[in-house]
């Protein structure tokens, strides 16, 4: 639908119901319309016949993110008009995001049972609207119904609940550990954005939880997402594992010996991740990544050399100076040769060894 202000003249913009004069919704905050003073007005055109103004004054309310809306907008939620029942819920969840201590007790008791009720409404960008307000406002309450939203017909929908769920499963442990294994069976959902939601989700439900029994639950199911057809799902995948971070590394050695080419580059990328962050977790993975120097695939040897200058251990020294004669490369990585982040890797470990051999391979580069 278009813009219902490129569709009117210009004399319907001095309609008292918006405020005054404006020449389009803006952020809410315009003299035209009133800023914070224009929101009586606005829940009068919320009110009224006219559609296109109900929806303009339900996109302003969601901008202005005022708290005394949410009456109003609740109502809205039964509107007849899909795009005004679904803009309302945005503003909803736009307000319920704010978690004012003046507005959060009346979003969990009124708004959040309105928007679960909507997450079975008959249309579609309702019912994603829904789940995305509810994740927005963060409700432990709404966890249940999202993960039966998980099923939903829609893919779009089944997307949004996943990311709904990761949310609130990131604030709120115990939503988050009931979360789990509907979202690791969603890895396995027909709709690839849907799998990269849910592989998203998982790592922010699990990096935090205090059990190391839960929070490694995920990791095989990750792990397995690794050889999944998608490169967002392998990516999110992969990122997800490094949020876990040390209790993924016993499952990352394994993978490293996996016949699937995405999985071991995948996993030796998440090492240099987790290097990074925890060295003394990623130093367990030292011997296992030095083993994957002799890897058939150059990619992989040229992770594996990345995440051993990150981890910086010296018994890597003698392979990478072994690679120094490894000219392998693919200009889509940075332009670097093995040879060139092998020379990175030993001044990044900078033990005399690694420093002189560094020099006289620099030397016979002509540099």
């Amino acid at each position: 639908m278009t813009s219902p202000l490129s569709t009117r003249d210009s004399s319907t913009h001095d309609s008292p119901a918006l405020g005054g004069r404006s020449e389009s919704p803006g952020s809410g905050q315009e003299p035209g319309l009133g800023g914070r003073a224009a929101v009586p007005d606005l829940l009068a055109a919320l009110r009224g016949t006219d559609l296109q103004q109900r929806l303009l004054a339900a996109r302003v309310l969601k901008r202005l993110k005022d708290p005394q809306a949410i009456s109003m907008l609740l109502s809205a939620l039964e509107d007849e008009n899909t795009q005004v029942r679904s803009v309302a819920a945005a503003a909803l969840g736009a307000i319920g995001a704010e978690r004012s201590p003046r507005t959060r007790q009346e979003i969990r008791d009124l708004a959040v049972p309105a928007l679960i009720h909507a997450l079975h409404d008959r249309q579609v960008p309702m019912r994603m609207a829904a789940a995305r307000a509810l994740g927005a406002i963060g409700s432990p309450e709404a966890a249940a119904d999202l993960m039966d939203a998980l099923e939903d017909a829609s893919p779009h929908v089944r997307g949004l609940a996943a990311e709904a769920l990761g949310r609130i499963g990131g604030e709120h442990p115990s939503a988050g550990v009931r979360a789990q294994k509907m979202l690791a069976a969603a890895l396995k959902d027909i709709d690839s954005a849907v799998r990269t939601h849910a592989a998203v989700a998982l790592g922010r439900v699990s990096s935090d939880l205090k059990q190391h029994s839960l929070r490694i639950q995920v990791v095989p199911d990750l792990l397995d997402a690794f050889r999944d057809a998608s490169v967002q799902v392998r990516s999110a995948a992969a990122r997800s594992l490094s949020q876990i971070g040390p209790d993924s590394v016993p499952g990352l050695i394994e993978a490293l010996r996996d016949e699937d080419l995405r999985v071991r580059s995948a996993a030796v990328w998440v090492l240099e991740q987790i290097g990074e962050h925890d060295n003394d977790a990623a130093l367990r993975a030292v011997e296992p990544l030095i083993a994957a120097l002799d890897d058939s695939d150059e990619h992989v040897r040229w992770y594996a050399v990345g995440a051993l200058g990150v981890i910086r251990d010296a018994r890597a020294v003698p392979r990478l100076v072994n690679l120094l004669d490894d000219t392998d490369g693919d200009f889509y990585y940075n332009e670097k040769r093995i040879c060139d982040l092998a020379a990175e890797a030993l001044e990044r470990i900078g033990t005399p060894e690694a420093r002189a051999a560094v020099r006289i391979w620099r030397v016979g580069q002509g540099g």
